[in-house]
């Protein structure tokens, strides 16, 4: 299993940059973790969009969902010249009333609403979902890869809580976002910091990858304050073995 990161910006994107939106590779195809601004642009460097097995929306804030309509309009065009049929399914949390508009909004999709017990599976992954603590209702998922046992986990966004520890206590590797630095974070908000997502990959030894940059910090600042080695900056195309 491979994660392949195409944007890391949070809340809006850098210049030139593109906001939360990933690639997970396995042997039976690619699922995209969020979809963000400039995100899709960037897809088709590694893939053909078309034949992505699904899509995960942790949720459905603009930073995280805004290229879906132009994803959208992709697959529209290719329907028309009889390239593409059906839809693509996308997990979403289950709130009923965003998953209407949702299918209004966005038709060569399916919309499936996430439940924190159980299952699904694609792509030759088994993925597990986790109402984490955010402003919007956010679901964090750990994804296993059937064949290797190999477990991966993006929290979106969200701050500690419970079902965070839980999902990072079975991990190989995390990609979470941490955009604040130092006193910037607040013990009641919806982001970590990158202090507090460092002191937690060192508590479950896993190796974490940093995302959701905040555009007014420079990497320079972000890298400072990084202590351990088991947590590294997201950067656009690099790829991480899971």
């Amino acid at each position: 299993m491979e994660l392949i990161v195409l944007g890391n910006n949070g809340p809006y994107p850098a210049p030139y940059g593109a906001t939360a939106g990933y690639l997970v590779r396995t042997d039976e195809g690619f699922v995209a973790l969020d979809m963000g601004s400039g995100v899709f642009a960037r897809i088709g460097k590694l893939c053909n969009p078309e034949n992505i097995s699904a899509v995960v929306l942790s949720h459905l804030h603009y930073d995280h969902i805004s290229d879906m309509g132009v994803f959208n309009y992709y697959l529209e065009q290719l329907h028309k010249k009889k390239k593409f049929s059906g839809r693509i399914t996308c997990y979403v949390p289950p709130v009923a009333s965003e998953i209407a508009k949702l299918e209004a909004a966005y038709p060569y999709f399916r919309f499936v609403g996430v439940k924190a017990e159980g299952s699904f599976r694609f792509a030759g992954m088994k993925a597990e979902f986790s109402k984490l603590n955010h402003g919007a209702v956010n679901y964090g998922v750990r994804l296993t890869e059937e064949k290797s046992g190999r477990k991966l986990v993006y929290s979106g966004d969200t701050n500690v809580c419970p079902n965070l520890e839980k999902l990072l206590s079975k991990c190989d590797l995390w990609l979470g976002g941490a955009p604040f630095i130092g006193k910037e974070y607040k013990k009641d908000g919806g982001h970590l910091s990158v202090e507090v997502m460092e002191n937690l990959a060192v508590r479950f030894g896993v190796k974490a990858v940093l995302t959701h940059l905040w555009p007014m910090h420079t990497e320079r600042e972000y890298q400072s304050a990084l202590l351990e080695k088991c947590v590294e900056i997201a950067t656009p195309f690099k790829s991480y073995h899971v």
